[in-house]
């Protein structure tokens, strides 16, 4: 019988198809037991009974390596080509970066998106027979979730997430991670973390994970540490340009090395690291003797262009370029657009699906995506927009969006507004066309100011930060102020935009500047390229008839608002009324509040004129809604609005009235400011109190009203 064969030996006996029935039959534990004792001799002798798996082979690789090597890089290729049921075989980068851990090196590893680089950080732990386990440091838990998923499907490791959200039961901790009661070790052998579960929580105690990692049964089975997105050590982890750091605990990697003992092997992924950051990698991440596994990231497949915007990056008529025109939804191709805020998600989303014909708005062509939505709709929208058959063509997503995430066929993706980095702005370009033998276009959406800013004013932080703005930063900064110096030349310049990256990234690799599309980039005079020929509609364009004239934009810039005591106060009753709304919706599990009202579109009506907004198609016409919106929420708005600027009407009646008495009977309430002498306030501060005096008194009856109109409503 084939299964009662010794598995210490093949001889040259035992027939190829018996040979090939036990490799396919036995268990992947038995499998495992055989190759890492197996000696190189019964590894090349157990390869040459699979000839067809040769071309996949990374012949050449394999043979510039010793017996010892030669031999690890067999076992890896087996075991993982048993695992994935004989789909997958492991390419040489992927070699690479698992033959360093397994010589107990620090690697640190630099290769473009799609590269592969999470069965590299896995097929060492692939081939572990102990209770060591890996553990890799993720910065998000949608992406946590997300790798779960594939590396237990693909490569049968049990796998963990731990965050905030995991579960704190006793139950789960002993059989997942470790009994500390029964000296037993759990189940799981890949454990994907966020970096703040290592540390204290904000309310000062150490987390569940934190007291496993420092107690001594744990953290020995701890091999294999892999820090995932290692660019968050430089960008997320380190306080910079007068910020403090977004994320302080990927500034603690140093320290966390020596927390889990000198036996652990660290590895530092990442596709976007110029040497300013890789520099901090490297620092606090890996020892100083660690190797280097350095490839080109550049995306040949990828056409790269730049476009300045008609107006403003929020005005929402600049994306209508991406609708089919005239529409059809099998010629709709798919794009990622990305957004800042999560808010201008929402907009831009509500405002391009109302360009759709009516027949297709509840499709859920165009969607939103961001951290801020339910688990439940994250993950449908994720699958809609990346399976091939999905609903989803257009996703308008935050920059998380842009990490970790496998998306095969995206046609276009745009970055709406300057990155924070050019490091991130390729993370982002990254999602755009995994496919082989096709193409597809990245374009950077910037406003005209971004032409205006002098590169020569960026003097204030070190040159060799790329990325450095013009100054010190406040946590308020505009996006003018934030600009970051790589990204303004980037727009500005007329080099080639796939030497401008490989030239940030320091890569000097003979295929940094290859391209396998029908053009590089626009910067090309006499190629041909034009934006518009690779957008399914046109270009939002400004005849001169539009352009406004100077004296119409001085009269706009002086157009009357509602004062900015009705302001505030418009703004907390409509804040109050989505509270409210949003308690009383059926869907408020997964509709967060601002799908149904913006802050940006709260802002937009409290600085309407009183009295502009009299019906429900005056506010959804204002924020720029769908039909279907209005008819939900607008109503309902309209009406807490006129009641509020009914309030305000009646109440500026009353202090006219009261005035126009005063006047009579030669009455004078308050002095004005140019009877106040000898006071050591300055002149305009004083005159600006007086003025909010006098704002606050014709306000205060209509305030009382608008307070029992509200209670009324509710």
């Amino acid at each position: 019988m084939v299964s009662n064969i010794a598995l210490t030996v093949f001889t040259p006996e035992l027939s190829v198809p018996e040979l090939s029935f036990w490799f396919a039959y036995q268990t992947d534990s038995a499998v495992k037991s055989w190759l890492n004792s197996a000696s190189f001799s019964q590894l090349n002798y157990l390869l040459k009974q699979f000839p067809h798996i040769y071309p996949s082979l990374p012949l050449i690789f394999l043979d510039t390596l010793d017996a010892g090597a030669h031999a690890q890089c067999l076992r890896y290729i087996f075991m993982c080509w048993k695992v994935t049921n004989c789909k997958q075989i492991p390419h040489e980068l992927q070699l690479k970066i698992a033959l360093a851990g397994s010589k107990g090196n620090d690697a640190f590893v630099v290769a473009g998106t799609g590269s592969g680089k999470t069965l590299a950080s896995v097929l060492n732990q692939l081939l572990v027979e102990s209770d060591e386990v890996t553990v890799m440091l993720s910065p998000l838990k949608r992406l946590q979730l997300s790798h779960v998923e594939s590396i237990q499907a693909l490569y049968s490791i049990e796998t963990v997430a731990i965050n905030e959200d995991t579960t704190n039961d006793n139950i789960f901790w002993e059989e997942k991670v470790h009994d500390f009661l029964n000296k037993q070790p759990g189940s799981a052998r890949l454990f994907l973390v966020t970096p703040e579960q290592c540390w204290r929580n904000s309310a000062g105690h150490l987390t569940r994970w934190g007291h496993m990692i420092r107690q001594h049964q744990f953290k020995k089975r701890v091999r294999y540490l892999i820090i995932d997105e290692s660019h968050s050590i430089p960008t997320q982890g380190i306080a910079q340009y007068g910020l403090p750091a977004f994320r302080p605990a990927y500034g603690r990697l140093d320290e966390l090395r020596v927390l889990l003992g000198p036996h652990i092997v660290s590895v530092a992924l990442t596709a976007t690291a110029p040497p300013h950051m890789c520099k901090v990698i490297c620092a606090k991440a890996l020892r100083p003797n660690h190797t280097s596994i350095i490839t080109s990231s550049n995306r040949a497949n990828t056409i790269y262009a730049t476009h300045t915007v008609i107006g403003s990056i929020d005005n929402l008529e600049n994306y209508k370029c991406f609708i089919q025109q005239p529409f059809d939804l099998s010629l709709q191709p798919r794009i990622l657009i990305f957004r800042e805020h999560m808010a201008a998600t929402v907009d831009l989303a509500q405002y391009l699906t109302s360009c759709l014909p009516p027949e297709y708005h509840h499709l859920g062509i165009i969607k939103h995506y961001h951290s801020g939505m339910s688990p439940t709709y994250l993950k449908e929208t994720h699958y809609e927009f990346a399976r091939a058959g999905g609903s989803c063509r257009i996703l308008v997503a935050t920059s998380a969006e842009s990490t970790g995430i496998d998306h095969r066929g995206i046609n276009i993706v745009c970055v709406a507004g300057l990155s924070k980095t050019t490091a991130l702005l390729l993370q982002e370009y990254g999602r755009v066309m995994r496919q082989l033998g096709c193409f597809g276009l990245a374009v950077l959406f910037s406003e005209q100011w971004v032409l205006d800013l002098d590169p020569e004013d960026f003097t204030t932080w070190d040159c060799e930060d790329l990325d450095r703005p013009c100054g010190y930063l406040k946590q308020n900064a505009s996006a003018k102020d934030r600009a970051p110096f790589s990204l303004v030349v980037l727009v500005q310049t007329s080099m080639c935009l796939r030497l401008f990256f490989a030239t940030y990234l320091g890569d000097a690799s003979p295929e940094a500047c290859n391209y396998s599309g029908p053009f590089c980039c626009d910067r090309h005079p006499g190629s041909g390229f034009t934006l518009q020929a690779f957008l399914p509609g046109p270009l939002l364009t400004v005849s001169e008839s539009d352009v406004p004239s100077a004296e119409t934009s001085e009269k706009r810039k002086h157009k009357s608002v509602r004062p900015l005591a009705q302001r505030k106060a418009l703004y907390r009753t409509l804040q109050e009324w989505l509270e409210n709304a949003h308690c009383n919706d059926r869907l408020s599990a997964i509709r967060p509040r601002y799908y149904i009202l913006s802050d940006a579109n709260i802002k937009t009506l409290a600085n309407a004129k009183v009295g502009e907004l009299q019906c429900h198609s005056d506010v959804t016409n204002r924020i720029a809604q769908t039909a279907e919106w209005g008819v939900k929420w607008a109503t309902s708005i309209s009406q807490v609005i006129v009641d509020f600027d009914s309030a305000i009407l009646a109440s500026q009646h009353s202090a006219a009235k009261r005035a126009h008495k005063k006047a009579k009977i030669g009455e004078s309430s308050y002095p004005s400011a140019e009877f106040i002498v000898d006071s050591d306030v300055d002149d305009d501060i004083m005159e600006a109190f007086l003025q909010d005096e006098k704002s606050s008194r014709k306000t205060q009856a209509d305030l009382r009203r608008v307070l029992q109109i509200k209670t009324n409503f509710i």
